[in-house]
């Protein structure tokens, strides 16, 4: 048994370290032919923590590894040595997620607003179309940002226009030239 407690340890040391060292090389999607993604990192399309990132899964492995053969060594049973590397793996695995879940907490979003962009000036990348709106490119703080607009006394928009965003109306920026 002790051997396979410190193969789960080095198994999980060394998928941890290419989680935390390699970035991208630990999110790895997978798409089985019934059409659902198994995603092992866990990051997804909202990127951010999940029980069952490579990391936090890693960081149980470790643990389990870790505190059966502790028991393994203190001379418990195996049901003991297995009981104390599954809690261990559990709370070391969630104290891994909250870490996680706390460090993706100061990510930053690039989400712009529409209302702080009221007032600026852009540039009209593609002119009025059949109903009536245009697509604008405006700089922002977290660079340019295409977006689609409307002239305020309906005139049409052509290309490279410059104009002066004035309004917004749910997702529809109002412009003037």
């Amino acid at each position: 048994m002790l051997t396979l407690y410190y193969v789960m340890s080095i198994l999980g040391i060394v998928l941890l370290l290419i989680s935390l060292l390699g970035g991208e090389i630990g999110d790895m999607d997978i798409e089985l032919d019934v059409d659902v993604d198994v995603d092992f990192d866990g990051a997804g399309e909202a990127d951010s923590a999940s029980i069952f990132s490579m990391r936090t899964m890693s960081a149980g492995l470790v643990a389990f590894g870790v505190g059966a053969m502790i028991m393994l060594e203190n001379g418990h049973t195996q049901g003991i040595q297995l009981l104390v590397g599954a809690i261990t793996a559990g709370v070391v695995g969630y104290l891994s997620y909250l870490l996680t879940k706390f460090m993706y907490s100061f990510q930053g979003s690039s989400n712009v607003s529409l209302a702080g962009v009221v007032g600026k000036k852009g540039i009209i990348t593609i002119g009025t179309t059949i109903n009536g709106t245009s697509q604008l490119r405006v700089d922002t703080i977290n660079g340019p940002k295409e977006f689609t607009c409307k002239e305020v006394n309906e005139n049409k928009l052509k290309i490279s226009d410059n104009v002066t965003i004035s309004d917004k109306i749910g997702n529809l920026l109002l412009v003037e030239k």
